[in-house]
Parts: structure tokens; sequence; C-alpha cells
């Protein structure tokens, strides 16, 4: 997850989105990666949108 959406990122894409849908139960340690993505993003001046 976190290999594909910097990879969109590094290619120009500055909004992406994740699809969650039908990925289980999300841990801390899945929550942990998902917010510090969410601010990778932000910090970038790009979107996180997270699907769940």
């Amino acid at each position: 997850m976190w290999g594909t959406a910097d990879q969109l990122r590094g290619a120009g894409h500055a909004r992406v989105v994740l699809d969650l849908r039908g990925g289980g139960t999300a841990d801390v340690e899945r929550l942990a990666v998902l917010g510090e993505l969410h601010r990778d993003f932000r910090v970038d001046g790009g979107e996180l949108l997270i699907r769940s």
C-alpha cells in the first residue's frame, strides 16, 4: 500500500485514493502507517483519500 501510493505521488499524482473496503479490520499498526502516509501527502501539498 505504501509503495504504490508513494509511486503514484512520485509520478505527479497529487490526489490518491486508497480503497480499503473488503480489506479486513485495521489494527493499530495499519492505522499508524495510514496516518503517516496521509501526513506525507499533506506536507507535499497532496491529498490521500481513504475509503473504508
